[in-house]
């Protein structure tokens, strides 16, 4: 059984012109974001037109228009010939009439394993993962793609069903003790010791950063009077200190204190404490 398609279009911002007809089994939304990236490394006409938008700092409107089934070929090329004799200029993007692919098609196991083997062999090759990087690395460097990034998820999840579909996921994916061990052994190869170090230094700067302003110290300042004012919240701190001080909670404690942490965590202050050195000598250095 085959999933529904959605027919979609895409606008000219400047406007309002339909530039595009296009079909998806995903949201449009998440097609219109693969448009956007093919656009960085495609040369056809539709990739062209969103480069162009993309370099004014633009990018085109999308708009559902219709959500086919088993008659999806002949919907979309309804709708690319609707709009290309709707005025007669033919200013469509679109380089075929539409019709190709075989979207809705669910593959197989066996399919699926092998799209994975070759994607996953596209990054073995060190030029593709610089390759990818730098990209990631351009996005990340451009104030305005950031924000609208934040704002597209903080809207995702101030919406009930999104939200809600979202913690689904995350709990089903850490639902099975094989994926809760895959996923520990995966971040655990990941956190080697210069990314830690690279990361606990981060961590610190931004804090530093964030407590640096004393409005932001103001808020939560006020934030946490009102929360402590709370009959609630006091009882619920009081119940979490004795629960803390029960015989039972300090057998964990020290149980958990085991040689081998002890030993890691003086590591972790020699090392801090050396750093705090470094950069305190670079300080005076650079002052003097």
């Amino acid at each position: 059984m085959q999933r529904p398609t959605n027919i979609y279009l895409l606008r000219d911002p400047r406007t309002s012109e339909v530039r595009y007809v296009g079909k998806t089994v995903r949201s449009i939304e998440s097609r219109l974001r693969g448009h956007i990236s093919d656009s960085r490394r495609q040369k056809i006409r539709v990739s062209r037109w969103i480069a162009s938008l993309l370099a004014i700092d633009m990018r085109p409107l999308v708009e559902l228009i219709e959500v086919a089934h088993e008659d999806w070929q002949e919907r979309e090329r309804h709708w690319i010939s609707f709009y290309r004799s709707a005025d007669g200029t033919d200013n469509l993007t679109n380089h075929t009439d539409g019709g190709e692919g075989a979207p809705g098609f669910v593959p197989s196991e066996e399919t699926r394993l092998k799209l994975s083997v070759v994607h996953k062999s596209r990054y073995e090759s060190v030029e593709e993962r610089r390759r990818t990087g730098d990209l990631v690395k351009i996005a990340l460097s451009d104030p305005n793609w950031k924000a609208r990034q934040s704002a597209k998820q903080r809207a995702l999840w101030a919406d009930p069903t999104q939200r809600m579909m979202r913690v689904a996921a995350q709990k089903e994916a850490s639902s099975t003790p094989e994926m809760r061990r895959k996923k520990s052994e995966a971040a655990k190869k990941s956190w080697t010791p210069e990314r830690k170090l690279a990361e606990s230094d981060s961590r610190r700067q931004r804090a530093l950063n964030q407590w640096a302003d004393p409005e932001r110290r103001a808020a939560h300042s006020e934030k946490l009077k009102q929360i402590c004012a709370s009959e609630e919240a006091k009882n619920r701190l009081a119940s979490a200190r004795t629960a803390c001080q029960s015989p039972e909670a300090a057998a964990k404690r020290i149980a958990w204190w085991t040689p081998e942490r002890r030993a890691a965590k003086g590591q972790q202050l020699k090392e801090a404490k050396a750093r705090k050195a470094k950069n305190d000598s670079q300080s005076d250095k650079t002052s003097g």
